[in-house]
């Protein structure tokens, strides 16, 4: 006999997460696919980061954009 399980995961039912009013296709015209598997892998591994941009509205929205990927995990670090 086929011995199968099915395995379902719900994610977690948070109230106080808000709804995402970020463009997330920001992340793939501001870094290549390379450049965001790394600063996953440091956030990930709980790695500091500097992040730098002539522009400052982009900045913050890839760092948004990038916080909102490893939800429901937090930033341990400061964030400015």
């Amino acid at each position: 006999t086929n011995d199968q399980s099915v395995l379902t995961f719900d994610p977690p039912i948070d109230t106080n997460h808000t709804v995402l009013d970020l463009d997330l296709s920001i992340l793939p015209l501001t870094l290549n696919i390379g450049k965001l598997l790394d600063i996953l892998a440091a956030i990930f591994t709980q790695q500091p980061i500097i992040f730098f941009s002539s522009n400052y509205s982009k900045l913050v929205t890839t760092l948004e954009c990038l916080l909102y990927l490893i939800y429901p995990l937090k930033w341990a670090h400061v964030y400015v």
